[in-house]
């Protein structure tokens, strides 16, 4: 397991690389969310190894997946994409939409500006882990 200290983060945030499945801890908001790039197979058994759960990820036109579920007994997010580029950031997306319904922050002209930081964080957190 690797663990990736990032430059300009709260104290307390951390992003582990199990083995291609990334662990995303954000102490301001206090979610934990797992991510796996690659082919659904891959993700498949990461996800059932270290979350215990199997997952549907869609048919094979599928390029990506966000879903949250209990863990450990708390609830966490999911996201799955088959590559770094579009369904990544589109999974993000709903990954941060989740996280902030979640904390009971609604998306208006004064909360923009947090889900837009957030998604930005979400996304270099889980590249980032696997360029290293």
């Amino acid at each position: 397991m690797t663990c990736v200290k990032s430059k300009n983060r709260e104290p307390g945030h951390f992003v582990k690389n199990h083995n291609g499945l990334i662990h995303v801890f954000d102490p301001v908001y206090k979610v934990n969310v797992y991510a796996c790039v690659g082919n659904k197979d891959k993700a498949f058994g990461l996800f059932k190894k270290y979350l215990r759960h199997e997952f549907d990820l869609g048919g094979e036109r599928c390029r990506g997946k966000f879903f949250s579920l209990r863990f450990q007994d708390q609830t966490v997010g999911v996201v799955w994409s088959r590559d770094f580029l579009i369904p990544l950031i589109h999974e993000c997306l709903h990954a941060t939409f989740w996280v902030m319904d979640y904390r009971g922050v609604e998306l208006d002209e004064k909360s923009e500006e947090a889900f837009t930081y957030y998604h930005s964080f979400l996304f270099d957190s889980i590249k980032s882990s696997y360029a290293k």
